[in-house]
This record gives C-alpha cells, structure tokens and sequence, in this order.
C-alpha cells in the first residue's frame, strides 16, 4: 500500500522536460490532457448550451476586460495522472497574473467554470495575447504559480502546478492569420503540442 501510494504520488507530482516546438508561430498547450470543447467567442459571448441558445461572458469567465471580445476558448481536462505542471502557450510578457476566489465544485457541473477557484494569465507577445485560465476543482483546493506580473516567458516555459485533476483554458484571440489545430478528444502535452499556428509569424 505505501508502495502504490509513494508511486502514485511521484506520477502526480512528476515534472519531466519537455522538447519545445521551434516554430515560427507555434502556439502550444499549456497542460497535458484532453480537449474537451474549442468554443467560439462572437462579441465577448461563448456558447454553454448550444441547443438552447444559452451563453456566458468572457469577462465573467476571466474576471477582466482585456482580452478581444473575438476569439476561441479551448478546453483541457486534466486528470490526476497526467503531468499538472502548466507551461506558457507562447514567449511573451505576463500583462496580468490574477487570483479569482471562489468555490471547489465538480467540474462535472456546468457552471463549475464560472464559479469555481481559478488563476487568469494574460500573456502579451506585442502583437496579440492570450488568456490561460487554472481552473480549481472538488479535489483541488490549491493553484501555484510559479511566475509574477510583469515575468517574460519562453515558449513552453513552466507557468505553474494545478494540484491532482483539473482543468485549464486557453482564450485566443479571433485573427484571420490564426489557425485553430485541435479538435475535442485529441490529448495533449503541456508544451509539445500546437493548438495552434500564427501564419504571419511563419516563414515564407
């Protein structure tokens, strides 16, 4: 028993390297797991219940109104063997780091990602930013991040833990040169994986 539990506990609390896309324009996942929704964001609103016509706000999700009212929301849910280490989407600097309060409800309840404990980072590259939202859980009740406001990151570079299962969200912005790269159910590696591509940032 102590054996299994000292083996699981080196699973959740491992934190192996990562090889970084060298891309121009590679935007990669912030968490290991698996992409439960890409949510399109027209005029600051996301869909909750498609068939019922249902939204939220982005500015309720974030606590913030800095981020474009166009966009895509991504979705990773992250269950307690995957790697909980988070790393940055993309180089850039953090234009806000904020700590949002709130309650510890399963993520299996919709309305879990508007209530629930969650950590906003904003990250800026002087052309566009993107939003990555820790999202709290029933079972996590802690979020730690490893940068401050202000920090410049690499790409792929390790922003924070998220303890046991959880779930983390990528808001991006809507530009024609950005192309979306995954679909719900594809699995994820924090840092190795592309959501997504920048083509202006490309080379020709």
């Amino acid at each position: 028993m102590v054996l299994a539990m000292s083996l699981l506990l080196w699973r959740f609390f491992r934190d192996p390297e990562r090889r970084i896309p060298t891309e121009a324009g590679a935007i990669v996942s912030p968490a290991d797991g698996t992409v439960i929704y890409v949510k399109p964001i027209r005029e600051g609103q996301i869909p909750w219940a498609e068939k019922q016509g249902r939204t939220f706000s982005l500015a309720e999700f974030v606590q913030a109104d800095v981020l474009p009212q166009g966009g895509v929301l991504i979705g990773i849910a992250m269950n307690y063997l995957d790697v909980h280490v988070n790393r940055s989407p993309m180089a850039g600097r953090i234009r806000l780091l904020r700590h949002i309060k709130g309650l510890f409800l399963s993520l299996k309840r919709r309305e879990a990602i508007l209530e629930n404990e969650r950590v906003l980072t904003i990250i800026d590259n002087g052309r566009f930013q993107i939003g990555v939202v820790q999202i709290a859980s029933r079972l996590v009740r802690k979020i730690v991040p490893y940068v401050r406001e202000g920090a410049h990151l690499q790409r792929g570079e390790r922003l924070g833990m998220i303890r046991f299962g959880s779930q983390v969200d990528v808001v991006l912005p809507q530009l024609p040169e950005l192309q979306i790269a995954v679909t719900p159910g594809m699995k994820l590696q924090a840092g190795t994986s592309i959501l997504a591509t920048c083509r202006s940032e490309a080379p020709d």
